[in-house]
């Protein structure tokens, strides 16, 4: 419970057992139970678009150290490897899809037909050839967000104080930095009131809202389905080789953060330019040539491998390279464009091939 003296209640086989604390942190989810009880409103937008997974073994043809996603036709996919020949699939589609993948196995049978549909995806026969692991469970794809994620006694992180939505897969990321924020909070005040809570509220709510802006920015190029939608996609990509597109930093912030993208990455603007609807009046569209967006500069630093053709797909894969210095596997992406006799090539590293 909240108040002055927060207490949390739990049962066992002795009975029900309530231990009494300074502060109570929820961090138990989407339907989160403590938000519930404290009173905390959770904010959310409209779905564009729902959100599909399975876990699928028997994919030994897939690189296990390359990740991808492509769109073509009326599915976004996405592939994770997660080791022993065994990948967890997801597809994107409209809202009206809710039922597409019910039925049990059939809808099992649908899910990976899907993928073999995908004709822009090299290695796409071998997703759909795997065996289904578990269910596909289907869900909407919004955003959601807690204005005030606490209250005297109670705060609230991870999805349980909202959750972001999962077509850029930053759930986590968020997460862990709520944790980083409060706990560095709590370690240097001595009350945990509501108003020691403020700085993280509204850290929180800055992070946040440039996050919910990045997703529905990443989900109308690609979550979106219908006239316009392929060419929008294509256009993009088109202009990734480009130095001077701003566009580039959409992918770039997914990996610097929204703390360190610059504030024009959030801007209606910028939105525009992404979707191609505008190039502005004496804007110059240029990157900084210092700090984490700067490597956008280089000749080579496209992060996205692509291919096209009569389908109108678009791929766009990462490969994770080798570790350096002891540290962690650093991405390696590299963009191949054109095609023969009409079938598109690709080519991610030296792995991923038609």
């Amino acid at each position: 419970m909240a108040g002055a003296h927060p207490a949390v209640a739990f049962e066992t086989d002795g009975g029900v057992q309530q231990v009494q604390c300074r502060l109570v942190v929820g961090a138990d989810g989407r339907n989160s139970t403590v938000r519930s009880q404290a009173g905390i409103q959770l904010r959310g937008a409209e779905p564009t678009h729902l959100f599909s997974g399975m876990l699928v073994g028997d994919v030994s043809e897939w690189p296990q150290d390359t990740y991808a996603t492509a769109s073509e036709g009326e599915v976004q996919c996405q592939i994770f490897p997660q080791g022993e020949k065994r990948v967890r699939l997801y597809t994107t589609t409209a809202p009206d899809q809710r039922r597409r993948y019910d039925g049990g196995p059939a809808g099992r049978a649908r899910f990976l037909g899907d993928f073999r549909g995908m004709r822009c995806m090299p290695l796409a026969q071998c997703l759909a050839d795997g065996t289904p692991l578990g269910p596909c469970a289907t869900f909407a794809g919004e955003d959601t967000w807690a204005d005030v994620p606490f209250v005297e006694g109670v705060v609230l992180i991870g999805d349980a104080a909202g959750y972001n939505d999962p077509l850029i897969g930053q759930g986590l990321s968020l997460a862990l930095r709520d944790a980083r924020v409060l706990s560095e909070i709590l370690v240097t005040t001595e009350r945990w009131s509501p108003e020691s809570l403020w700085p993280y509220g509204e850290e929180r709510r800055k992070r946040v809202q440039r996050v919910r802006f990045t997703a529905a920015l990443m989900a109308d190029l690609y979550g979106s389905f219908g006239p316009g939608a392929p060419a929008r996609r294509r256009r993009f990509l088109s202009r990734l080789a480009d130095p001077d597109f701003r566009g580039r930093a959409l992918l770039a912030s997914l990996a610097v953060g929204p703390d360190r993208s610059p504030e024009w990455a959030y801007t209606e603007h910028f939105r525009k330019e992404v979707l191609g609807m505008t190039l502005g009046t004496g804007t110059r569209l240029t990157t900084p040539s210092t700090g984490p967006l700067a490597r956008l500069r280089s000749p080579r630093p496209v992060t996205a491998a692509f291919g096209g053709g009569p389908s109108e797909g678009v791929v766009i894969a990462l490969r994770m390279g080798s570790r350096q210095g002891g540290g962690e596997p650093r991405p390696t992406w590299r963009v191949v464009r054109g095609s023969s006799n009409g079938i598109p090539r690709y080519l991610v590293g030296d792995r991923l091939r038609p």
